[in-house]
């Protein structure tokens, strides 16, 4: 199956789809300084994934990746892979040198998605962004 990814400025779509993705979060995650970026069926023009990334205000060189997800019946295709790798783009374009995230300890696909897109756990304090309890922080240097 094609998919295309592309970035967007138009939440509402996003929106809906998070709610799918996600069907009880704490609140909608709309980050208007953040960039986003959309994931449809080439021949259906579906939204079946989403990606949010931004770069630190407290630390420019850093790109964080906020809020991913994939509609459940498209899991499985790599996308969660090549929307991490879209925003490490976005990211080196925009001269940050490292990007972090954090991850469930329990979703192991994201897990491994950032794992074999080459990021490393992070040892307690060690990013300097505080700590979540039940979840791992993990980076990728882009230099």
């Amino acid at each position: 199956m094609a998919y295309n990814i592309k970035m967007t400025s138009t939440l509402g779509p996003l929106m809906r789809l998070d709610r799918r993705v996600f069907p009880k979060p704490d609140a909608p995650y709309t980050d208007r300084d953040a960039q986003w970026w959309m994931v449809s069926e080439d021949d259906k023009g579906h939204f079946v994934g989403y990606a949010c990334a931004k770069i630190l205000h407290t630390r420019p060189q850093t790109c964080y990746l906020t809020r991913v997800g994939v509609a459940k019946r498209h899991r499985g295709h790599g996308l969660q892979r090549r929307l991490i790798r879209a925003r490490e783009r976005w990211a080196a374009a925009r001269n940050c040198t490292e990007v972090v995230t954090y991850v469930s300890a329990h979703n192991v696909h994201s897990l491994n998605a950032l794992i074999a897109c080459g990021y490393k756990a992070c040892e307690p304090g060690d990013v300097g962004y505080g700590e979540l309890e039940g979840f791992l922080t993990v980076r990728r240097s882009l230099v």
